[in-house]
């Protein structure tokens, strides 16, 4: 059923859930914050329920948010706004579980546990276009049972990284793995881990009461005990900074996230607008690399000037096309 009321949507899909029925609702993911409150009352419901014996499990309320703030080519500023996910952080409730699924493989592993899960609320974020495929169906589903995994062929050095790259949204998958084999290209002696974080709530290991799968421990062990992390991140900084409140390994973390730039422009404008575009996350991990090894210093210069060059061709090049230039529309990870 379709209307222009999420209000609506989201009443009906509360009132056909409590009947035992599996409901999905698709939305814009700016729109989505129409209904929080919403989400939130049903969220106390949920947890009131679990008091009361004799209330039988129901389905999970199953949300998917798309044509989200990084594609705005047709609809601009009005169309932004990835605070439904930040909303339900705020809640802090174990019932709520929120995906990024990267390919589709991941999207289908993802669908099946939502739609088996109980009690719930299951948020997916994913966009509309096609994306590279990264894992089999049986690598999704590992991925889908721990939430976060280092994606081993995808970087060069993954057992002893200098830098750790890691990412949440399907976007900031294809900007990090692209970070990734620019290194590669420019500067094939930084070693490289890339973490792919899939369900966000995963790594909610700040002082919260409902702690997530890892713990400061495990966390180490997937981005290492001492080396910078670059965090490419779908939404807001304050998320990510949220559900690692008072991790010893913060400081090390460097975000890159939406920061509320950009209106109708092309994909990956959007990206250097919100400083998240693979040139932007490459040049970052050059500057912490070269810190600890001053001998890289004119390297570094070198591969600044580059990118700069390349930043520049892209801003003139898109107000006089209105397309993002060759070197991301053919750029090709394999």
């Amino acid at each position: 059923m379709e209307v222009l009321s999420e209000n609506l949507l989201m009443g009906w899909m509360q009132g056909y859930t409590l009947t035992g029925r599996q409901s999905v609702f698709v939305s814009y993911e700016a729109f989505m914050m129409i209904v929080a409150s919403m989400i939130d009352q049903y969220l106390k419901f949920i947890f009131q329920k679990r008091e009361i014996a004799w209330r039988k499990p129901i389905p999970s309320l199953n949300i998917i948010l798309t044509s989200s703030s990084w594609r705005q080519e047709h609809n601009g500023i009005s169309h932004q706004n990835p605070g439904f996910v930040s909303s339900l952080l705020n809640n802090n409730n174990k019932a709520v579980r929120i995906h990024y699924p990267c390919d589709a493989n991941m999207l289908l592993a993802t669908m099946e546990e939502c739609l088996k899960s109980k009690d719930g609320v299951n948020v997916i974020v994913c966009g509309k276009r096609d994306l590279p495929q990264y894992l089999s169906i049986d690598d999704a589903k590992v991925q889908m049972e721990a939430g976060i995994g280092v994606w081993d062929g995808a970087s060069k050095g993954s057992d002893e990284p200098d830098i750790v790259f890691a990412a949440t949204g399907d976007y900031m998958t294809l900007e990090s793995l692209s970070a990734v084999r620019l290194l590669e290209q420019m500067a094939p002696q930084i070693k490289t881990r890339f973490v792919s974080v899939s369900e966000l709530t995963a790594v909610n290991i700040g002082e919260l009461r409902e702690p997530g799968k890892i713990s400061f421990q495990t966390f180490n062990k997937y981005f290492t005990n001492d080396k910078h992390i670059i965090y490419s991140y779908h939404g807001y900084k304050e998320d990510i900074e949220s559900l690692l409140f008072k991790n010893p390994r913060a400081e090390k973390v460097h975000i890159h996230c939406y920061k509320e730039r950009g209106t109708t422009t092309t994909p990956f404008d959007m990206l250097v607008l919100n400083n998240a575009s693979r040139y932007q996350l490459a040049l970052e991990a050059v500057y912490y690399y070269t810190l600890e090894h001053p001998e890289f210093e004119e390297k570094q210069k070198t591969i600044f000037a580059y990118i700069t060059t390349l930043l520049a061709k892209h801003e003139a090049y898109i107000i006089e096309n209105g397309t993002d230039i060759p070197e991301i529309n053919n750029f090709k990870l394999d």
